[in-house]
């Protein structure tokens, strides 16, 4: 049977210790440990709203980024393929889908429609 260990750093030097208890525990596998978070958060400026848990997008065709989720909608900007966007709130209006996302393009919040939008990742 293999004994366990726990690595302990003291400024440069690595000491493995025999682990005891709950430490020692059987059936746990080693698993890899992404470096970069999963949870992105994000604020909407001018509010106290923060968002913790988004979904990035990847706009796969030509879109126009507006204030409101409407076609009429102040129009902010154009969105192109490739760029990527921030956001998780969904709106139906007269049947059509609307993603309110963050751009770093444009450095706002806005909508998109998510018939221009794929999940990226």
């Amino acid at each position: 049977m293999l004994k366990k260990f726990i690595a302990v750093s003291l400024v440069s030097a690595t000491v493995l210790l025999p682990a005891t208890g709950a430490f020692a525990s059987e059936g746990i596998t080693d698993r890899a440990v992404s470096s970069s978070p999963d949870v992105q958060i994000t604020t909407q400026p001018g509010s106290d709203v923060v968002t913790i848990m988004s979904t990035t997008w990847q706009v796969n065709a030509s879109s126009n980024f507006r204030k409101t989720p409407s076609p009429t909608g102040e129009y902010i900007g154009s969105h192109y393929a490739g760029d990527l966007v921030n956001g998780n709130e969904t709106r139906v209006v007269n049947g059509v889908t609307w993603v309110n996302v963050y751009s770093y393009k444009f450095q706002q919040w806005g909508w998109i429609q998510a018939s221009y939008l794929v999940e990226y990742g």
